[in-house]
């Protein structure tokens, strides 16, 4: 069932997070404009619960999403991946190669053989599976335009790999239109595996952080703070994007320089708003962040450079 052995992961999804809520692109200061970006929570009964609900137990939702999620990214594959991945950093440059290109023809057979698109493909192109046999021969192959995922549907799929297996989600469509994605619990573990396994910035499992995520966490008519909610399953603030503006800024900066959190990660446009207001009108900050990731947005130059000097 298009085996692949433990090795380099080409395309991350997300940033790394203990079971950390997450959704489709950032409108910072606006409203989510489908329910694409309410964090999966689609159900309409559930999802007008949680708007009902006052902040301390809309926190408790959270958290009990955020197992929900902790179990499928940390569960039986996740330590294998993780202690493959911490090995392999000690490998030298002809070994990683190496490796890579054996991965390569395993994924490579793996479309020839089981993949609709990509058995069309070779044949209209003339070729076959031992046709790529290393990273030299990709080209080989044209590159996959994002058109023909959203054409391809399912014929981008293993027909041997039962759909049940597959969980179904969506890009945030930050540079156009969102894109379906399907992927295993292994393939996910295999992931945060990889993440963990790279931290070099001396983070611990479950240290706490912020995330400027897009799941509709904070109702969309609240007005006052807390524009925020704990997720304790994965030591998370998630602070609402749809909730930045001029007006409630401080109340954001506030809350940040309160706690001692470890890294800030998300969209780059609410921290890039919010590090700007902060030069704009300076305050003390008690709590700077060791690191910040950004993650589905491009990262602007001046984006940078306002968040390295905001929360340096």
């Amino acid at each position: 069932k298009c085996p692949l052995e433990p090795g380099p992961r080409a395309f991350v999804e997300d940033e790394a997070g203990a079971g950390e809520l997450r959704g489709g692109g950032p409108v910072a200061g606006g409203r989510p404009a489908t329910g694409r970006h309410r964090g999966n929570m689609e159900n309409r009964l559930t999802q007008a619960i949680y708007t009902a609900a006052p902040p301390w137990a809309q926190s408790i939702f959270c958290t009990i999403f955020g197992y929900q999620k902790r179990w499928r990214r940390y569960g039986k594959y996740f330590g294998r991946w993780h202690e493959f991945f911490r090995e392999s950093l000690s490998w030298s440059r002809s070994e990683l190669e190496a490796y890579q290109d054996e991965q390569l023809r395993l994924v490579i057979r793996c479309a020839f053989d089981h993949v609709p698109f990509y058995r069309r493909r070779f044949s209209a192109l003339g070729l076959t599976a031992d046709d790529i046999r290393s990273v030299a021969d990709l080209p080989k192959l044209p590159l996959l335009a994002k058109r023909e995922v959203r054409e391809g549907g399912e014929d981008l799929l293993a027909d041997d790999v039962p759909r049940r297996l597959l969980r179904k989600g969506t890009t945030g469509g930050s540079t156009g239109a969102g894109l379906t994605t399907y992927r295993s619990i292994e393939a996910e573990q295999r992931t945060y595996g990889f993440f963990w396994a790279r931290d070099r910035m001396g983070f611990a499992y479950g240290s706490p952080y912020a995330s400027f995520a897009s799941p509709l966490i904070v109702p969309a008519g609240q007005t006052r703070p807390p524009f925020w909610r704990r997720n304790f399953a994965a030591n998370q603030i998630v602070y609402s994007v749809y909730h930045i503006s001029p007006q409630t800024m401080d109340a954001y900066l506030d809350d940040l320089s309160r706690r001692a959190l470890a890294y800030y990660e998300g969209y780059p446009t609410p921290m890039y708003l919010l590090g700007r207001y902060l030069l704009a009108h300076p305050r003390p900050f008690k709590q700077y962040p060791r690191a910040i990731f950004v993650t589905s947005e491009e990262l602007q130059p001046q984006f940078r450079e306002v968040i390295e000097q905001a929360f340096r």
